[in-house]
């Protein structure tokens, strides 16, 4: 048996229960529907297999999908309860990644991440944007105490571009996987204008997948390198930061509809 997630209408609750009754009766499926909610869209169910969950809502009009259902919560300890390995968690850092706390010799075996494309919020990691107007700054006393140490202290930020994020995510990767082991990143693209040399590569890490996901006007791609060992002679470029490709954000924003803004 799987589960699955049922995306009901959001009118006429009590006829949604009673319409998958008829379609369950119809196609002699045995499915129990007692978790139904009427404050509720959504249903979770279990069935045997795919076609008895396309069978279920194939005729309905109170349903608008029927999904296998991966997971019930949405947090990082449930994942690794889905899976089986809640026992490899330690815990969770909070950091800015280019001013991290992690030892010089921490190696990581393996690193998967989504950085941040600069969409929902500008890239910002710490630092002053003026460093001259700031300068002398980590002196400043407020009530006796260094204003920085103090727990109410807010540090400047300052902007930060994909193409740096990149340069230095696959910096930091070379530095602490170990010979085999993987960096997997999601790397955002427009694609009236997209190059391959737009990918980052390190003389370390070697490209071993771009996969792309379109979203019409715009990609993602996931980006899978592994490292090798010093007998690897790769190269080291910034596609990005060569073509002076920087405006991603400001383009999602305005529909890519202009590419020379």
């Amino acid at each position: 048996m799987k589960d699955y997630l049922i995306h009901l209408a959001s009118t006429f609750p009590k006829f949604r229960i009673a319409e998958l009754e008829a379609l369950a009766d119809l196609y002699n499926i045995d499915v129990d529907l007692s978790s139904h909610n009427e404050d509720s869209t959504f249903l979770v169910v279990s069935l045997e297999n795919d076609e008895q969950a396309r069978q279920l809502i194939s005729r309905s009009v109170m349903s608008f999908g029927i999904y296998e259902l991966w997971g019930n919560d949405k947090n990082v300890k449930s994942n690794f309860k889905q899976y089986g390995t809640s026992g490899n968690f330690i815990d969770v850092l909070t950091m800015d990644f280019t001013h991290n706390a992690l030892r010089k010799d921490f190696q990581i075996d393996s690193i998967v991440c989504d950085p941040p494309y600069g969409v929902r919020e500008g890239l910002r990691v710490l630092g002053a944007k003026n460093e001259e107007k700031a300068a002398g700054r980590e002196h400043d006393v407020f009530d006796g105490e260094i204003a920085y140490l103090r727990r109410e202290f807010i540090p400047p930020k300052k902007p930060y571009s994909l193409a740096n994020l990149l340069e230095d995510l696959l910096q930091f990767a070379s530095e602490r996987l170990p010979v085999g082991g993987r960096l997997a990143f999601w790397m955002p693209t427009a694609n009236d204008n997209f190059e391959e040399t737009q990918i980052p590569q390190h003389e370390r890490l070697e490209l071993l997948h771009c996969l792309e996901q379109s979203f019409n006007q715009w990609s993602r791609r996931l980006l899978v390198y592994v490292k090798r060992d010093e007998s690897y002679k790769g190269i080291t470029s910034n596609g990005l930061k060569e073509k002076n490709i920087r405006d991603f954000r400001v383009r999602y924003f305005k529909r890519f509809i202009d590419k020379n803004e």
